[in-house]
């Protein structure tokens, strides 16, 4: 049976082949350029999904409210007394940390340099935030061993130690000329590519190695995981009469508002919205080219078209 479709297929197709080629054409383009944009969708609409239980994960924004005031009232950059206030008031239903975005740190390890990476310094609760697949190490060392400790992604590790362990091992961290000696402790898998910051290479959150580093230990921004029986979607803190301090949703920076003082990579939900639209419009005049050129064509394949009824083809095939 499947030898008859064939030779009939085959028939037609040396008839019309002009016909043929273009519905060929056209649904592949279609397909692809469908395919393509489901695929990237789903990375972008994917973004800072990862996390274990990531509807509970928020990052706290700090917003002016003063009237006369011009130009972006939101700022992810938390003073510490503002931070005292707000662990006050979340320690019975949220885990906090601190996650300062430390740029253009100068590397040496292995003997090698590295010039302009970008580190962050973090709390000793940041595991309770982020979750993290520990692959060499212990992450428990990074929370309790004394002194400077980093931990940091399977792909840094690779990229500064190459195939030796990196767990135990030094680097010096310069800037401005000074330096900053810290072991490495852990080493994690990468998070994947759609979160909103790399977060890869982490020091734990120490006042006088950030101000050696020539950074401000005061202002951080500062995340929150919240019970599981906590409401925490309307929560917001005010500070004083001119500033408060919201929530924002982890998996919402990627499509939200641009905050100051942040690292965060921003998509455009209006330009996702007009591409899919552009493409589904492609899709469907494809198959209206594929409708129409099929009709074009049956008056001249009326007895391909009988012959393979008789051969059993149904109406759909």
């Amino acid at each position: 049976m499947m030898r008859l479709h064939s030779r009939l297929f085959v028939r037609i197709l040396s008839r019309s082949s002009d016909v043929y080629v273009l519905k060929v054409f056209t649904l592949a383009v279609a397909f692809a350029t469908s395919i393509l944009v489901v695929l990237f969708s789903i990375h972008e609409y994917g973004y800072d999904t990862h996390y274990k239980d990531p509807d509970r994960l928020f990052r706290i924004l700090f917003r002016n409210t003063e009237m006369d005031y011009a130009g972006n009232r939101l700022s992810s950059s938390i003073p510490l007394d503002v931070l005292q206030g707000i662990g006050k008031k979340l320690s019975d239903c949220a885990i906090i940390s601190r996650v300062k975005s430390l740029k253009d740190v100068s590397l040496m390890a292995s003997g090698q340099s590295f010039y302009n990476q970008r580190i962050y310094a973090a709390d000793t609760t940041i595991d309770k935030i982020f979750s993290f697949e520990v692959v060499h190490g212990n992450i428990e060392s990074f929370m309790k061993t004394s002194g400077a400790v980093a931990m940091m992604s399977k792909s840094k590790a690779s990229q500064y130690f190459g195939d030796k362990s990196a767990v135990g091992k030094a680097i010096r961290l310069i800037t401005f000329g000074d330096t900053l000696t810290v072991a490495v402790t852990t080493v994690f898998n990468d998070f994947p590519s759609n979160s909103h910051e790399s977060f890869d290479f982490f020091i734990r959150y120490d006042s006088s190695n950030i101000t050696l580093l020539n950074f401000d230990p005061d202002r951080s921004s500062v995340y929150a995981r919240f019970s599981p029986t906590i409401r925490c979607s309307s929560w917001t803190g005010m500070t004083n009469d001119s500033t408060e301090c919201l929530l924002q949703p982890v998996k919402d920076i990627y499509f939200g508002p641009r905050v100051l003082h942040e690292e965060a990579r921003h998509g455009d939900m209006y330009s996702m919205s007009i591409l899919i639209c552009i493409v589904s419009l492609i899709f469907v005049l494809a198959l209206c080219s594929f409708v129409n050129l099929s009709t074009m064509t049956l008056p001249y394949r009326s007895r391909e078209i009988a012959v393979k009824k008789l051969a059993g083809i149904t109406q759909r095939q």
